[in-house]
């Protein structure tokens, strides 16, 4: 897929993802990028993609409500120790924002890049350990940022 996409498992852990997430991994910290790499501490932490998320606290809000949401649904350790790692950082989440989807909105060499999410799940897998995989896919949302993606990843836009 041209846009940036990753595979994780029910704790956020990294299990894949496709060239264009190397977008993501700018300027991100190698200690956080030694396996298993988690998802949310990459993303929230300030080693990692934190400074290059140009709306940060909406953004970190929108994560740790869900965080929140898993860890009452399943009291996985690996997720509670997340939540106990970033769950005191002093963002909120909108009440009413804007539009359909929160999206992110990510500096790609100076350029800001806004992006939305889809996050499917395999619904009738034939092996047990697919059921924990998600892949969540990264599209532009809006015509500059495709313009700006389809420039850094050499696509059509």
């Amino acid at each position: 897929h041209p846009y940036p996409a990753i595979v994780v498992d029910s704790r956020w852990d990294l299990v894949a993802a496709n060239a264009a997430a190397s977008l993501f991994l700018v300027g991100v910290a190698e200690h956080l990028l030694i396996p298993t790499v988690n998802v949310i501490r990459l993303s929230l932490h300030a080693d990692g993609l934190r400074p290059r998320v140009v709306n940060f606290d909406e953004y970190a809000g929108h994560v740790l409500a869900r965080l929140r949401r898993l860890v009452a649904h399943s009291p996985d350790p690996s997720l509670t120790a997340l939540l106990e790692e970033f769950g005191d950082l002093d963002v909120t989440a909108p009440e009413h924002a804007d539009g359909v989807v929160m999206p992110l909105v990510l500096d790609v060499h100076g350029t800001p890049v806004r992006m939305f999410t889809t996050i499917a799940t395999f619904g009738t897998p034939r092996e047990v350990t697919l059921s924990e995989l998600a892949i969540e896919t990264f599209y532009p949302a809006d015509p500059a940022s495709a313009a700006a993606l389809a420039t850094f990843l050499s696509i059509d836009p």
